[in-house]
């Protein structure tokens, strides 16, 4: 169960923007195929990796973190083991809806 507290403590003070002023008609196949297309994108791009001489992995990073570094240098098994955890658990949903977006919402 979500404590509804916590999500004053978000950046957007617990509320969420849902943007419906966008929609695909059923004849639009090519809206569709944007919308897949972007729905199936990777989580990363390929510009962002970069083989090392000795067999590392350069991941160039979107946005530095705090400590400022721009990319990390990772063994082909640490790479992999950072892009399994990109994989979501199986019969585990991704998403997570309360109030009134929540299934057995009244509303």
């Amino acid at each position: 169960m979500i404590k509804y507290n916590n999500l004053l403590s978000w950046r957007h003070g617990g509320g969420f923007s849902v943007n419906a002023d966008v929609g695909i008609d059923a004849e639009d196949r090519a809206g569709l195929r944007r919308l897949l297309r972007y729905c199936a994108r990777p989580a990363f791009a390929n510009d962002q990796l970069t083989l090392k001489a000795n067999h590392m992995i350069e991941f160039q990073l979107a946005k530095p973190p705090p400590d400022g570094k721009t990319s990390l240098l990772l063994t082909p098994f640490d790479f992999l083991d950072k892009i399994a955890q990109l994989i979501p658990k199986p019969r585990k949903h991704r998403h997570i809806y309360s109030g009134v977006l929540a299934p057995n919402s009244p509303w």
